[in-house]
């Protein structure tokens, strides 16, 4: 799978779930999405069972605390550095 479908993928899963536009919105790829208000705590929740059924990575408790699920692009390169 190559970085840009997982990015690709997880933008379009944001976008529909939550009505948020890149580029539009003041949005983008490397946005802190608590930062933004495009999440909250129940958000990110859903966010990591959607990374662990879409990728079958498994979201350890210390990257939602850490930072590295904030944005798409710290997502997608957390879900590529756990499938290598």
């Amino acid at each position: 799978m190559q970085k840009h479908s997982v990015t690709d993928k997880l933008a379009q899963y944001v976008q529909d779930t939550y009505l948020v536009e890149f580029g539009k919105d003041g949005v983008e790829l490397s946005t802190d999405l608590f930062g933004a208000g495009v999440f909250d705590s129940m958000a990110m929740v859903n966010y990591t069972l959607f990374i662990e059924e879409a990728f079958g990575v498994r979201v350890e408790p210390e990257a939602i605390m850490d930072g590295s699920l904030v944005s798409i692009q710290s997502s997608a390169d957390y879900i590529e550095a756990r499938k290598a």
